[in-house]
Parts: structure tokens; sequence; C-alpha cells
């Protein structure tokens, strides 16, 4: 009789596969893909913050949270990110009194207008997307 290790246990047991972390939802089970209509506004909800700020987000939010567990989490992300920017302009602004504000806001414009695009992309590709530096307003 050989000795296992714990070690060999783990690696043999089927709860430690190498797969993804953005195939499964919240409650534990396996998430549909979603639709080409879901990743569509997906698209929407995070380049709409170029359009109108955080409102096409937050209207997608509240439509079709409750039909789509992809795209309520996509537009709630947009969401969440589109409110920080809002904060950090409003920061920035303050800050330009004492100099720093205009050092700053240039850098989070950058912000505002690469990490939508990123997100879009990847929500066009069913891809579950998330934000850096992103305050979470919204869960």
């Amino acid at each position: 009789m050989t000795r296992r290790s714990r070690r060999d246990e783990v690696e043999d047991d089927d709860r430690f596969d190498d797969e993804s972390d953005d195939e499964w939802d919240d409650d534990g089970g396996r998430d549909e893909a979603p639709t080409s209509e879901e990743k569509t506004l997906a698209l929407c909800a995070h380049l709409g913050g170029f359009v109108a700020g955080f409102l096409p987000a937050l209207v997608i939010w509240l439509v079709k949270k409750d039909e789509s567990p992809f795209l309520a989490d996509q537009a709630k992300e947009a969401l969440n990110f589109q409110i920080t920017i809002t904060v950090g302009s409003f920061v920035c602004v303050a800050l330009a009194f004492v100099l720093i504000g205009f050092l700053l806001l240039p850098v989070l414009m950058i912000f505002a207008m690469v990490y939508p695009i990123i997100g879009a992309l990847k929500a066009n590709e069913g891809v579950r997307y998330r934000y850096p530096v992103t305050i979470r307003f919204v869960n």
C-alpha cells in the first residue's frame, strides 16, 4: 500500500478542473452563452458612456437585469465605471484649484476612452469584463 500525499488527492479531485471562472454564474451553475442581442446591448452599455455618460448603462441594467445574467453583469460593470469616472472628474475639477487636478484630468480622460472600448470588445466576444480601479457603487 503506497501512501498518497494530500497534493495527489487534490490533483485527482474533479472539483479542481482548470476551467475558466467566466463560465460560472453567481449561483454556482453553468452560465449560458450570451445571445447576439445580449452581446450587442452589452457593447452599447460599455460604449454608451461616450454619448450620454452613465445613462445608457443604467437604462440597460434596469430594463434587462432580470432577463439576462450576462447583460445585467456587463451593464452594471459599465454603470459602475461611468459613475467612477464622473466622481473622478468632479475630484479633478476640485483639485484644479491646487493645480494637481490639471495633471490628473488627462489621465482620467485616457482611462475613460480606453477601457470602455476594451470592455465593448470583450462584451462583443461574450466575455465578462471587469474594469480596473472601479468603485462598485451598484452591486
